[in-house]
């Protein structure tokens, strides 16, 4: 993502509620109630909720009521079970493998979508309604083997189509984050004019490997290609496993990893090759070429870098849909609990009937603002695969810069670590929220607890994406000073922050901090729920910590030169960088915290450009903003008091203005669950159908069995 923060907050100076520029307020006071925030509705039509749905959640509406007619129709055999198992291990493997291979069949989506539309591809993912383990399977089909092929290959390999399920050989035992480094070998052989696939010791074996031990007959490996006695680095091939009968062929072993903890059908397998032959098509080479006669290496990337970064790009589609897949699990989790919120009624005033649980402030406060979270990151997530396909689609020449390739790493790092953190809080809050009835499986909500839960440390682990983050701020905050001084700090994994002496003197956008400091006693309602105030809080925090971060990591490699005067600098770069790994962590939370505002902001913009700036939507939407910024603000207040950017009286506001803002939201939370578009027969047999309530789910003549 270009670092444009500060011209976008520039253009959003304005506040979330009134726009007093407009002449269309003719909004009575029956339908709206009034507030120091916005008016917000009661609740929204049928038509509000389909303008917001398909014109800023979802795109590709058509693919999506496809498929939800389909699966709902095949409903009673695409149920979403436990991700403990639910019977015998060979069974529920083979069942998710005859489910994957009857979705593929549909052909929902083809190779050339993956080259051509990205985004229909991620639509396609975040509407299937079926065992995550299913879901999964597919992933591994698409997002890996697949992008493997589309962004990879060339046209004989995108030639190459059928419905068999593939996998993605890159994960080694002993190095799954440190691709560089793995120790398979695809060695050019000058006798038999191929190439010869061989795992040299147990640490190199393939491990994690999804569709593996049952389903894949097919797959792409990653290993060191190896021609004529030198190592050209880490490239890509086609590998065949198994032959139409499914039996393994000579010189390959394969054996299941072993029981997990959720997603079982997934057959996860680790992986052992025995000089086994491939011919030389099998290289995916649209960046690399083999001569078959003489085993000569030829690429049009001279960058070792960037040929590597170019061979593991491929992870980030699979990356983003992680994080789109963790969007989805956080928005159907809140969907039950809330709904179910709404209808579970207890206690009340002495002597009254009992009241919905909604009621309660305590359960506004646990869920109401984890929905405007929700909201705000859906719409960060779309931004992510709007710039992917961009990117990517077509199968241009536009992805092969660095620029580009940092920009998407960004993006795809962000989406995919905060959102499948933020998802297991929302899951959890959402599973405590509806008591016993969350922990059945029937109700879905355990499901996903147990099944996200992985998202964490798949296709990449949190904590490396957000250090990565960092490292990228890093080097792109130290470029401006390139000039100005020669010394250098080097940073681990070939990212560099150059002067950060001058760094250390550099001041950190004081227009942005002076703005706070000079109201750091106001109070004001419009003050504290403004864009000028929001925004600046959000890009203040990430650039003051970027700032100290260069400050710091520069101090740290002085320190370890003076103390270790003969270390090698890289060594010592890397060294001071594991110092301040605590401070980097920080910075990257920072940074997805407030990219993710600001692209809630953008598309407010978006709302009252297409639909006006009093239309209901967009009044509900700019309220649900306020909230998600408020609340994420006072989540890290003690950073703001700390470096007195906001003030304990401003804080204890924000406090009671989330207090109001949840309440008064409470009438139109059902509008805002229905304008997800979460298909209704996906609900029907859990505490959220809107057909049944729990006593009737749970009479004894009925029974809704998961």
């Amino acid at each position: 993502m270009k670092d444009t923060s500060l011209n976008r907050i520039s253009i959003l100076r304005s506040h979330l509620v009134h726009d007093n520029s407009s002449n269309n307020d003719h909004v009575v006071m029956e339908e709206c109630k009034a507030i120091g925030r916005s008016m917000i509705p009661t609740s929204l039509s049928a038509e509000d909720v389909k303008v917001l749905l398909n014109d800023f959640v979802q795109d590709h509406s058509d693919l999506r009521k496809r498929m939800f007619e389909w699966f709902e129709q095949n409903r009673s055999e695409f149920q979403i079970r436990s991700g403990c198992g639910d019977g015998d291990l060979d069974f529920i493997r083979r069942r998710g493998h005859e489910q994957a291979c009857k979705i593929l069949k549909q052909n929902f989506i083809t190779v050339e979508d993956i080259i051509n539309d990205p985004t229909k591809v991620f639509a396609f993912f975040e509407s299937l309604t079926c065992d995550g383990s299913v879901n999964v399977k597919l992933s591994v089909h698409y997002n890996l083997f697949g992008a493997c092929i589309a962004h990879l290959g060339t046209k004989k390999h995108h030639e190459k189509k059928g419905d068999q399920v593939g996998c993605f050989l890159m994960s080694e035992l002993a190095h799954a984050s440190n691709l560089r480094n793995l120790g398979t070998t695809i060695t050019y052989d000058p006798i038999t004019k191929d190439l010869v696939i061989n795992t040299p010791d147990d640490a190199s074996q393939k491990y994690w490997i999804g569709n593996a031990f049952v389903s894949a007959k097919i797959g792409v490996i990653f290993g060191q290609l190896i021609t004529n006695g030198t190592n050209q680095g880490v490239h890509a091939f086609i590998v065949h496993l198994r032959d139409e009968n499914h039996i393994l062929y000579e010189g390959i072993k394969i054996k299941d990893v072993g029981v997990k903890l959720g997603l079982n059908a997934v057959d996860n397998g680790r992986v052992w090759f025995d000089q086994y032959h491939i011919p030389i098509d099998a290289l995916l080479d649209r960046y690399a070429q083999i001569d078959a006669n003489t085993g000569r290496y030829t690429s049009s990337i001279k960058s070792n870098n960037l040929k590597f970064a170019k061979h593991i790009g491929a992870l980030l589609q699979a990356r983003l849909g992680v994080g789109s897949g963790s969007v989805i699990t956080s928005r159907l989790s809140l969907s039950i609990a809330l709904r179910y919120a709404y209808k579970r009624r207890q206690f009340g005033p002495p002597g009254q009937e009992e009241v919905p649980i909604i009621t309660y402030r305590i359960h506004q406060r646990r869920l109401i603002p984890l929905l405007s979270t929700s909201y705000a990151i859906t719409f960060f997530n779309n931004l992510c695969k709007r710039e992917y396909a961009s990117v990517t689609g077509n199968h241009d020449d536009s992805y092969k810069d660095e620029d580009s390739l940092k920009k998407l790493h960004l993006l795809a790092s962000a989406t995919k670590a905060y959102c499948s953190w933020l998802a297991l809080d929302h899951i959890q809050m959402a599973r405590e929220a509806t008591g016993g009835q969350g922990y059945l499986t029937r109700n879905i909500i355990s499901i996903m607890l147990t099944d996200t839960n992985v998202s964490v440390t798949l296709d990449g682990d949190n904590y490396l994406l957000m250090q990565q983050i960092s490292q990228v701020l890093l080097s792109n905050y130290a470029k401006k000073f390139e000039e100005k001084n020669s010394d250098r700090v080097y940073l681990p994994g070939g990212a560099m922050a150059r002067n950060m002496i001058y760094l250390g003197k550099e001041k950190v956008k004081d227009a942005t901090r002076n703005g706070l400091i000079t109201n750091l006693m106001n109070v004001n309602e419009s003050y504290l729920t403004s864009g000028d105030f929001l925004l600046n809080c959000f890009q203040f925090k990430q650039d003051r910590l970027l700032h100290t971060l260069a400050k710091r990591l520069y101090n740290a490699v002085k320190t370890v030169k003076l103390q270790k005067p003969h270390l090698d600098k890289k060594v010592a770069g890397f060294e001071a960088y594991n110092s301040v790994q605590d401070h980097s962590l920080n910075l990257a939370r920072a940074y997805c915290e407030n990219q993710i505002t600001i692209e809630f902001f953008n598309v407010i913009e978006k709302m009252k450009n297409k639909l006006g700036a009093n239309h209901h939507v967009v009044r509900v939407m700019n309220t649900l903003c306020v909230l998600h910024a408020l609340d994420r603000m006072e989540r890290n207040s003690s950073w703001f008091l700390e470096t007195r950017s906001i003030s304990s009286a401003q804080i204890k506001k924000i406090r009671c203005l989330i207090n109001e803002i949840c309440s008064d939201l409470v009438p139109v939370v059902p509008s805002l669950i229905d304008s997800w578009g979460i298909p209704e027969f996906v609900l029907d047999e859990t505490i959220a159908s809107s057909k049944y309530d729990n006593v009737e789910l749970n009479k004894y003549e009925n029974e809704f069995s998961m």
